[in-house]
């Protein structure tokens, strides 16, 4: 476990600190991915934090409604669906649903008629950038859920 610090702001004022935890893969590894700039964006490892419920990483994708749609297609748990999908990724997408101050990306594995999604987020600390996971769902094809997001990068498939 590792474990940092993060300064917590509430509109402009710094008032507290915060620890935030990186979360290890099943295989030991900080990085469950990694995204180049042959997808279409700024180069950097895929890290998954805690987080919370509410907001972001691990137990926002452990929220129950979020994890019993994971199981119900077939993974055991929320951290081998995030890992599945930052190793496997075939498409990159721009995520305008939400405005943060720092981008958004989805990274997407296409299933059939099913798309297992994971919501990222560019982040800078001392000098080095890696891509947070906010997020991580799957959804059906016939959801316009991504109808609207700027297609990136899309994996070139094997003839």
């Amino acid at each position: 476990m590792i474990l940092r610090l993060l300064w917590l702001s509430f509109r402009g004022g710094i008032v507290g600190l915060a620890l935030s935890e990186f979360i290890y893969s099943n295989g030991g590894s900080l990085d469950f991915g990694f995204i180049t700039e042959e997808h279409g964006l700024s180069s950097g490892p895929v890290r998954l934090e805690r987080g919370s419920e509410d907001t972001f990483g691990l137990a926002h994708v452990e929220e129950a409604k979020r994890l019993k749609s994971i199981q119900k297609i077939g993974f055991v748990d929320a951290l081998t669906f995030i890992e599945f999908i930052a190793a496997h990724f075939d498409q990159a997408l721009d995520n305008p649903q939400r405005s943060t101050s720092q981008p958004r990306y989805c990274l997407v594995r296409h299933e059939g008629e099913r798309r297992l999604v994971l919501i990222v987020e560019l982040k800078a600390e001392a000098g080095k950038t890696f891509y947070s996971i906010i997020t991580a769902f799957p959804i059906s094809d016939r959801k316009k859920y991504l109808k609207d997001n700027k297609i990136l990068w899309t994996k070139r498939s094997a003839c």
